[in-house]
């Protein structure tokens, strides 16, 4: 996989994190940092930040970095999508089957096993759709912002030997 590649799909998973957001806001009806409705990227920041600092954290910290790493996450995940894109195709179908992919092996997966969070299948139902939902839209928009960063002019194209 070229760097150009990897830089495109770090920034679209990235970005796709905000149409992510909006969908998990909207079916929570809250966004996921929210102390009042949290969701599983609160209550994961929550918990590395309480192991890391002994103790829980003020809440416009908390908020900061659940934000920042809900983001970060959306970008490191989007780096690998290029090396799947190339396997299973690209398209906002492959692109949600990506992050189908992501929301499997982070809730059933990581997750659990890092004791940050109990697995999906321990979950209530209404928690895992939303969850799966919001992946489904960040793939997608995954697909669309690499493809769309791959065609632009600028640093992340490869540049012609002609």
């Amino acid at each position: 996989m070229k760097l150009h590649e990897t830089l495109a799909g770090a920034l679209a998973g990235a970005a796709a994190t905000l149409p992510m957001t909006l969908a998990m806001s909207a079916l929570n009806g809250a966004p996921p940092w929210s102390p009042r409705r949290p969701l599983p990227p609160r209550r994961i920041t929550g918990r590395l930040a309480r192991r890391a600092a002994g103790s829980r954290p003020p809440e416009p910290l908390l908020r900061a970095a659940t934000v920042a790493a809900h983001f970060g996450y959306g970008g490191l995940c989007g780096a690998a999508y290029p090396a799947f894109a190339r396997r299973a195709g690209g398209g906002a179908l492959g692109g949600a089957a990506f992050g189908a992919a992501v929301w499997a092996v982070s809730y059933f997966g990581w997750v659990p096993a890092a004791r940050l969070m109990a697995g999906a299948h321990r979950q209530p139902p209404r928690l895992n759709a939303i969850m799966f939902s919001a992946h489904l839209v960040w793939g997608a928009a995954l697909s669309v912002g690499r493809r769309l960063a791959m065609r632009s002019e600028g640093p992340l194209r490869e540049k012609s030997t002609d």
